[in-house]
């Protein structure tokens, strides 16, 4: 567990965060702890590279185009586009969902 806890720290941070956001009328308090789990979250996979416990593969692709097209629906949001920004936010949260279950069936095969 203790090896796990950059990532349940995260996790914990990342949903933390966006209760709060929902939940509350408070605008920099969720973002900041939301960014945190982020960090922690990029913290636990720069550690498995390190100890080769992972490789980096096709599966960071997928975390790429995820991450363009869910901040591109928050782009659209905040814009007042006429596009529904969730024609972009719903895929790119598939697409980060898909790399989450790569990075884990990879970093644990090892």
């Amino acid at each position: 567990m203790t090896k796990k806890k950059f990532l349940y720290a995260g996790l914990f941070l990342l949903a933390i965060g966006i209760l709060l956001k929902i939940v509350t009328d408070l605008t920099l308090l969720p973002v900041c702890i939301i960014l945190s789990g982020v960090l922690f979250k990029v913290l636990y996979i720069i550690r498995k590279i390190r100890k080769d416990n992972y490789k980096p593969g096709y599966e960071f692709l997928i975390l790429c185009v995820g991450l363009i097209l869910f901040l591109t629906g928050i782009y659209l949001r905040s814009h007042g586009s006429s596009v529904n920004p969730a024609f972009f936010m719903i895929p790119g949260i598939a697409f980060k969902i898909t790399f989450l279950v790569l990075f884990i069936r990879k970093s644990h095969n090892k």
